[in-house]
């Protein structure tokens, strides 16, 4: 039930757990902060470091000055930005990356990628997609203690809640998973953010040892 980091996660350099963020000075001019369930292992050379690797989880990158170029390593891709801010998260087989603010580019091993303010693409191991317009401020919209959802199937905001909160929602009653929800919720707040989902979709809640919510 993903309860548990895996032993790569284990052995990063920084984690974070269900419901933490933090912030790391990964340089004098790049500042790292972690979203909930993160992993990260600094990326050095000749002691130096250069990057971080995006073990899991999800980071955004601020760059204050220019820089000689810092990555983020995930899923054998590398993503390099001289300035400005990005940010780039690892979630199942997928990692995304979003360009907040300047330019980066995406290194695949199927071929280079070139992101502006406001763009964002996916990839997986094996492809990478194509540069996209997306709202920024809905993707950072974490790093001020919010999660945005606009049209998101009910079983994408349940898998998102999973990543804030200690235990595990199912949603035992999967057909109404397709059923779309919107909403700006407090991310503090979640079990009453669960509360409302059970009255609008009139569901069923039954809570288990550990923090497991079946909702069916």
């Amino acid at each position: 039930m993903g309860l548990w980091p895996s032993a790569h996660e284990r052995a990063a350099d920084f984690r974070t757990v269900a419901g933490e963020q933090r912030q790391i000075a990964m340089t004098d001019a790049v500042n790292v902060e972690m979203n909930t369930m993160t992993a990260v292992s600094r990326q050095t050379v000749n002691g130096v470091t250069v990057g971080i690797e995006l073990v899991s989880g999800e980071a955004a990158i601020d760059i204050h000055a220019q820089t000689a170029g810092f990555s983020v390593l995930s899923q054998g891709a590398k993503t390099i930005a001289s300035a400005g801010r990005f940010q780039v998260r690892h979630t199942g087989d997928k990692t995304c990356v979003s360009c907040v603010a300047g330019t980066l580019a995406v290194y695949h091993p199927t071929g280079k990628r070139v992101l502006g303010a406001g763009q964002m693409l996916e990839y997986a191991s094996d492809a990478i997609g194509t540069a996209k317009a997306v709202d920024v401020a809905a993707l950072s919209a974490w790093r001020s203690g919010v999660l945005v959802f606009r049209r998101t199937p009910l079983s994408e905001v349940i898998a998102e809640i999973n990543r804030y909160r200690p235990g595990r929602v199912v949603l035992v009653k999967q057909d109404v998973g397709a059923r779309e929800m919107s909403g700006r919720f407090d991310i503090r707040l979640l079990d009453v953010v669960l509360e409302q989902i059970q009255r609008t979709y009139d569901l069923d809640a039954r809570r288990l040892p550990g923090g497991v919510l079946l909702l069916g």
